[in-house]
């Protein structure tokens, strides 16, 4: 099995393995959300961030001015326009700030994903095959469990499970740990730092990359509810699948761009020269 193919069915056994009833149950409902909002993110995200993130810091001003206005006995509309206003400037002039914060956020985590593909999958492949209940007999060693290991196995909690893997990729390699924080502390400086002095560059790479992370997790969602049969097919053909999401990601890159690009310098003075004959 190849490594792509391999990190889908290491996702999918968890899922199923771990992943209570009702969440399973919910995630077309939610895959379906992504997808919207991942669409919008990677067409708009950049053009619409200042408005959209303005917007979220009104609101919440208007609703910390309605709390207040509540627990102070002070008039309602008064108190949450003045919350409204007071939160919204400061949303507007710290903009640049919180882009800096996402496009940390950003790199730190395709550093991070990067890291972990190369230093803990592998780990992570040996953990299951060692720890993971077999259900099929082969003359080449797999046995079939026993039934205190089967017992053992379906009694795990998903956080004690993740302990017992962190555990045993340690005992493998124990300075991934120091590793992987050294490459996270890198890349949020890194990205820290393009968000703060390109604004523009730093947004449209992290909602491009946000948005394709979304609209590919939720195809994978609603995949594995509807065509569970096509992730065998992206085991046996993972060129095909890296091939749509790198697509999609271009193109989202190139779409932003030309949306958030400034206009032509003489445009801008045939629209100063009309205003002025105006």
């Amino acid at each position: 099995m190849n490594e792509l193919g391999t990190i889908v069915e290491q996702a999918r056994l968890f899922a199923q393995e771990n992943m209570p009833v009702d969440v399973l149950q919910s995630a077309v409902p939610f895959g379906l959300v992504c997808l919207v909002a991942g669409i919008g993110l990677s067409v708009l995200g950049a053009k619409l961030a200042r408005f959209g993130f303005t917007c979220g810091f009104v609101l919440l001003g208007g609703g910390a001015g309605t709390f207040f206005a509540r627990e102070l006995g002070y008039p309602a509309p008064i108190t949450g326009l003045i919350g409204a206003l007071m939160l919204g400037v400061i949303g507007y002039k710290t903009f640049r700030m919180w882009v800096g914060a996402a496009g940390a956020l950003v790199f730190a985590s395709i550093a991070i994903g990067a890291f972990s593909y190369q230093q803990v999958l592998p780990h992570v492949v040996e953990y299951r095959a060692q720890h993971a209940p077999q259900t099929a007999s082969t003359p080449g060693g797999f046995r079939l469990p026993t039934q205190a290991e089967q017992h053992a196995f379906s009694e795990t909690t998903p956080k004690e499970h993740l302990q017992s893997m962190w555990t045993f990729i340690k005992s493998k390699d124990v300075r991934i740990e120091r590793r992987g924080q050294a490459v996270a502390l890198a890349a949020l400086i890194t990205g820290l730092l393009l968000g703060v002095l390109a604004v523009r560059t730093a947004l449209i790479l992290a909602t491009s990359i946000a948005g394709t992370f979304l609209v590919t997790t939720s195809i994978g969602t609603l995949l594995y509810h509807w065509v569970p049969n096509s992730f065998q097919t992206i085991e046996q053909s993972p060129s095909f699948a890296l091939f749509g999401v790198g697509g999609f990601l271009v193109a989202s890159l190139i779409v932003q761009t030309l949306l958030t690009r400034a206009a032509p310098k003489h445009e801008d003075d045939l629209s100063a020269k009309a205003k002025a004959k105006a």
